[in-house]
């Protein structure tokens, strides 16, 4: 990483910091936007895609859930410490119910030291529910500017570790559709954010969302050319036997068909973002198939980066050809996980009519004609 000091530059920044700070302080300082209350930063935030150690993971993965969202970095020696433990004493304090419709996420200010593995190692630390984001250094910049976060690396000759990053230190809690409701000073005690969650959650029932709520007649994530085909239970759909991949488990159309509908529709809606949900997805399964009188399934080593194409950061050569061969444009960097699993779905099965219909599903893709 290109490293750049200046007394003028490193001023700009403290300058910036403090503007920024008092601007936040003045309009969302703890204090969560009421319902049908336009945001004063309607511009602010946004979706985006970054590396997690389970692969990538995009904001909108947790459409449906509040989302406490944090800029640090693992070398951090005050502020991210102190963030990550008032952070942890509120997720541990959020009964389960509660627990369940929030997500908090950490991502790096510093690609070059913190790896994806580095950064779920160092989150899970202060809480399982936090999860390590992380990316190049482009995408980091590219997130750093939706959210208005200020960051420089600073020259330290005399530390092993050779330079810090400054960072403003603003956690931002975004509702269930990914917008900005408040925006928590750095320093702010735990029972403080706890109170401002529990307002955000309190003030979020009752407002259209795609979580648990509209879980039963939301088919976003099942594909359309899917849906065309006709009643879910003929198939199980992709979305599903990405999860059962992520969870380590296998199951029959047999066992799909003999689920009820809402229960189908809840495999489709849980998420995975890390290991403890992907052992949420195989006993929340293994539970419904037991109700279903189907018997106890067998769990299996779950998919990973290290063998898993789909989760692998580089395009796999395998991708790489079956694109050449069928004409498909696209950067696989632009791909999210869902969207990766979907291209080596399509590659595995080498259908032409499949793959003008996965293509049709994803805008970072085209198919040239022949």
């Amino acid at each position: 990483m290109a490293l750049r000091w200046s007394v003028r530059t490193g001023l700009a920044l403290l300058l910036a910091v403090a503007l920024t700070e008092k601007v936040f302080a003045e309009v969302l300082w703890l204090d969560p936007l009421p319902a049908g209350t336009q945001s004063p930063y309607p511009d602010l935030g946004g979706n985006f895609t970054l590396a997690s150690a389970t692969g990538p993971a995009s904001l909108s993965d947790y459409q449906g859930k509040v989302v406490l969202l944090f800029f640090g970095y693992t070398f951090c020696p005050d502020i991210c410490p102190t963030t990550l433990t008032v952070l942890g004493r509120v997720l541990q304090t959020l009964d389960a119910s509660e627990l369940d419709d929030v997500q908090a996420l950490f991502i790096s200010l510093d690609p070059e030291r913190d790896s994806p593995q580095r950064m779920a190692e160092y989150s899970a630390f202060f809480h399982p529910k936090i999860r390590g984001l992380t990316g190049t250094a482009a995408q980091i910049a590219q997130v750093a500017k939706q959210y208005g976060v200020l960051y420089q690396a600073v020259s330290a000759p005399d530390s092993a570790l050779g330079y810090s990053v400054d960072h403003s230190g603003v956690m931002y809690l975004l509702g269930w559709d990914g917008g900005a409701v408040a925006l928590i000073q750095h320093g702010s005690p735990a029972d403080e954010v706890l109170k401002i969650v529990r307002e955000v959650l309190a003030r979020q029932v009752g407002q259209p969302r795609s979580g648990k709520d509209e879980r039963l007649h939301n088919m976003d994530q099942v594909l359309t050319f899917e849906r065309e085909v006709g009643p879910q239970d003929h198939f199980i759909p992709l979305v599903v036997r990405m999860k059962l991949d992520l969870a380590g488990a296998r199951i029959h159309l047999a066992d799909w068909q003999v689920l009820a509908e809402d229960d189908r529709q809840l495999l489709v809606e849980l998420q995975i973002g890390d290991s403890a949900q992907g052992r949420h997805y195989f006993n929340a399964l293994r539970e419904l198939l037991i109700s279903a009188n189907r018997g106890v399934i067998g769990q299996f080593e779950p998919a990973s980066a290290a063998v898993t194409d789909w989760l692998k950061e580089v395009e796999p050569e395998s991708i790489v050809m079956f694109k050449v061969r069928t004409g498909i444009h696209g950067d696989w960097r632009a791909l999210t996980r869902f969207q990766r699993y979907l291209l080596c779905h399509a590659a595995r099965k080498n259908d032409v009519t499949l793959n003008r219909q996965i293509v049709a599903e994803i805008p970072a893709l085209e198919l040239l004609e022949p």
